[in-house]
């Protein structure tokens, strides 16, 4: 059998070998330029602004009474040296210099930012428009052709409140106290029952409710409804003693050196972990101060009822809600809505009217209750929204003067205390800032 067309030609073979090293050598060259310089550009946070969401340089403190880890800005550091935990108040958490740590490394993808506009509540770095600043990092909360106002605390556009979706709240959502980590000198929890014949047993960093347990139910009429309550104490670089009741405020551990007014905090979550057995009734309530909100959930009927101060104001068909298993449990007042979530989906919604004129803070906003059956609820935290300010830090409104144009933003940090963003450059007349990219994986790749 002939051979003749299977043998190849050496000189041939090295030239399409020299053709591939070029053509692999090139292509590395052109990635690297392009993630280098390119459209994916690295950056580490140097900047409070945004605050615990994106830190900047801060030290990782873990409170030695109750053991909440929590960070503190280094750009507004305690005088003494010593950071209050913002879970449980303790004053004498020492910053050493072995627990400061880097500002947060985040990519700024540019290339989501040639095929359209970033949505609301999405983190961008941009170019300021004035400063020593090159690049910063801010959330977007106003769009093009959008009239920007903020009062009492809340985002408007066009006159109308900006509400938040469940996920985008806790996405931005701010710890005010995790019942896990409870302070050595009181060991009970921020959450007692209401009623003194209460079924709730505290577990030491859980609560379970079972109807069996011994009370008094022959000596006092039971409540329709057995509610373990929240009492808020103060977690602020405040005077006075910690084991005393005060309204939930924008305090945060992050500026424990700023010297600024607490602002009220209305919009709250309650979040946790139950398990439920044959439960006739969970309830659900929240306070902001001037309204009292209540959700009635018949699990296994499929009923909610809503009632507003004390009276049902409606009753809503859903699907059964089956026990048994652990379950996500998230409700929420925020935006001016109600919003409810079990596992992994929202299961209620209720937007709600204007907030009332004079609304005072309120030092026990939430409550969770049962009647019958069986329950059990771990990992009880609460947390706010995001509180935006006047840039003087206060509560005072205010308005942009004027419509956003096309193409251009309004950007704010979390944290508006520090945060030299929008609100100053509208105010100053220095115009917008050039976006630079979305920001993308906040654990870091680099």
């Amino acid at each position: 059998m002939s051979t003749r067309g299977l043998s190849a030609d050496p000189a041939s073979s090295g030239r399409r070998l020299l053709v591939a090293a070029a053509i692999v050598v090139l292509a590395t060259l052109a990635c690297r330029a392009f993630l280098v310089q390119g459209l994916i550009l690295p950056l580490r946070v140097a900047g409070d602004s945004m605050g615990d969401r994106l830190p900047g340089q801060h030290w990782q403190v873990v409170c030695q009474d109750c053991g909440f880890p929590f960070r503190c800005g280094t750009q507004h550091p305690p005088a003494d040296g010593l950071a209050v935990c913002p879970n449980c108040g303790f004053s004498g958490n020492p910053l050493a210099p072995r627990a400061l740590g880097s500002g947060r490394r985040v990519v700024i993808d540019k290339w989501s930012l040639w095929a359209q506009t970033p949505s609301r509540w999405r983190v961008v770095a941009i170019r300021p428009p004035a400063g020593p600043v090159r690049q910063a990092v801010k959330r977007v909360v106003g769009l093009p052709g959008e009239q920007l106002a903020i009062r009492d605390g809340d985002l408007y556009a066009n006159e109308r409140i900006v509400r938040k979706r469940l996920d985008e709240l806790q996405l931005m959502a701010v710890m005010v106290h995790d019942d896990r980590f409870r302070m050595r000198q009181a060991p009970s929890s921020r959450w007692q029952p209401e009623a003194s014949d209460t079924r709730w047993r505290d577990q030491g960093g859980w609560w379970a409710f079972d109807p069996d347990s011994a009370g008094s139910e022959a000596q006092s009429p039971r409540l329709p409804i057995d509610w373990l309550v929240y009492r808020h104490w103060p977690c602020a670089p405040v005077p006075g003693p910690r084991l005393r009741e005060v309204p939930v405020t924008d305090n945060d551990a992050y500026n424990q050196g700023l010297s600024r007014p607490l602002n009220d905090a209305h919009d709250l979550m309650l979040s946790a972990w139950l398990k439920w057995d044959e439960v006739e009734v969970l309830a659900l309530r929240v306070h902001d101060g001037a309204d009292k909100w209540e959700l009635w959930l018949w699990p296994h009927e499929g009923r909610l009822q809503r009632l507003h101060n004390g009276r049902t104001v409606r009753t809503t068909g859903l699907a059964p809600i089956p026990g048994g298993g652990w379950m996500k449990l998230d409700f929420a007042l925020c935006d001016r809505q109600l919003l409810l979530g079990l596992g992994d989906r929202m299961v209620y919604r209720c937007l709600l009217g204007a907030a009332p004129a004079a609304r005072a803070g309120t030092s026990r906003p939430l409550a969770v209750g049962v009647r019958g059956g069986r329950i059990q609820l771990r990992a009880l935290r609460v947390l706010r929204d995001v509180v935006y300010t006047h840039p003087d830090g206060t509560l005072r409104p205010w308005p942009a003067p004027a419509r956003l144009a096309a193409g251009e933003l309004l950007v704010l940090g979390d944290n508006g205390p520090v945060s030299w963003d929008g609100r100053h450059w509208i105010d100053a007349s220095l115009g917008p800032p050039k976006m630079l990219g979305a920001v993308r994986s906040p654990t870091g790749l680099w």
